[in-house]
């Protein structure tokens, strides 16, 4: 995908199977995610014009990185662009909002995705105080906070016990083939 062509091809194919499963099932919330190089092609919005009627049931993720201000500037304007769309932005694998010197940028997006890293790689109590504070302040600004790597029951109710009830882990179901979770 870091590739115009490599990045069309792959919009085309997720369009093709999004569509027609998206359209027969309106309850069916799907997340895509870009890296900042996709950004820069027309292909990356046409496919988002072209989805835009699904634009309710799609969340735009971003996965977060130390971009430079060029990509920073970017960053912006896409995220502008998809939420008159109608889509929902989202940073993805944010590991330490805490310690992240855009918060301009971060108040743009509709939400976080905490990354599985900072539940995987840190102590729980450690992670636990991070994460109720950038809850504090994300519920400051009605945002979406979820947190990714969720791979036990004492993290998910841990999580929980702090306010956190969207979750995502292999706690929760690994992954499936979509046709297998329409049956």
């Amino acid at each position: 995908m870091g590739t115009k062509v490599g990045n069309h091809t792959f919009l085309d194919w997720v369009q093709q199977a999004l569509r027609p499963i998206m359209k027969t099932n309106p309850h069916i919330k799907f997340s895509i995610n870009f890296e900042i190089a996709q950004l820069q092609f027309n292909e990356t919005f046409q496919f988002l014009n072209q989805l835009q009627p699904l634009a309710q049931q799609i969340f735009i993720e971003i996965t977060e990185r130390q971009y430079d201000e060029k990509d920073v500037a970017l960053a912006r304007q896409f995220m502008a662009y998809v939420q008159q769309l109608g889509y929902r932005v989202l940073f993805d694998d944010v590991d330490n909002l805490l310690m992240h010197d855009d918060l301009y940028t971060l108040r743009l997006a509709d939400g976080l995705k905490f990354s599985q890293d900072l539940i995987q790689n840190n102590a729980l109590p450690d992670v636990l105080r991070q994460l109720t504070i950038c809850q504090e302040k994300l519920n400051q600004q009605d945002k979406l906070f979820i947190v990714e790597g969720v791979n036990s029951e004492l993290q998910a109710q841990r999580l929980y016990d702090i306010g956190i009830q969207l979750q995502q882990g292999y706690y929760f179901g690994k992954p499936h083939k979509i046709e297998e979770l329409l049956v």
